[in-house]
């Protein structure tokens, strides 16, 4: 009956003969197995450091009522919205180093509920915002001027960059050109060289 395949679980399965007949058979197990999950998106896609608790969406497949998200391998509570969503609360305290990745997997209930492969939230540095800058200005030719930056996001290891207007045109066309990936890496190249 295809209506008893909508409900996972153990079902028994007895044969009869028609009358005269002894009795039925012993019953014998069939289980209706749970989906395998699987995880096509994931919102936020990536996570700043010091954003605070937020809820992850997961998108997909296969999602079944009972379903739970995991962080790391640690079960977060998880609310079923649908087979192909499901959200999970995370705390704070959980989010890792920038830089680290956090492996997410669904995993439906038994019966066979099996987990999805997991996928990758990358945790990153918030983008950093400067609010005032003091000084200002300085007269040209002045040495050494020290520069106090106010602001938010800012990290442990954050640099300053200062560069005229030739130079921020230069490093725009060379972007535009060259693309953000190619143009991160000669910064660095630079960086590094300069550092030496």
């Amino acid at each position: 009956n295809a209506a008893q395949l909508d409900t996972a679980g153990p079902f028994d399965v007895v044969a009869s003969n028609p009358a005269p007949a002894v009795g039925p058979s012993a019953p014998v197990t069939f289980t209706v197995r749970n989906p395998a999950a699987a995880i096509t998106s994931l919102s936020p896609a990536q996570v700043l450091v010091g954003s605070g608790a937020f809820t992850l969406t997961v998108n997909g497949t296969g999602f079944v009522s009972g379903a739970t998200v995991s962080w790391n391998g640690s079960a977060l509570p998880t609310t079923f919205v649908s087979a192909t969503q499901v959200t999970a609360a995370v705390a704070a305290p959980l989010l890792p180093s920038p830089g680290a990745n956090v492996a997410i997997v669904v995993t439906n209930p038994a019966p066979a509920g099996a987990a999805s492969a997991p996928v990758q939230l990358p945790v990153q540095n918030a983008q950093p915002t400067i609010t005032l800058l003091t000084p200002q200005s300085a007269a040209v030719g002045a040495a050494n001027v020290a520069l106090t930056l106010d602001g938010t996001g800012f990290v442990q290891g954050a640099t300053v960059m200062s560069e005229t207007m030739a130079q921020y045109s230069a490093l725009m066309v060379m972007e535009r050109e060259y693309g953000r990936e190619k143009m991160r890496r000669f910064l660095k190249y630079e960086l590094d060289a300069y550092l030496r």
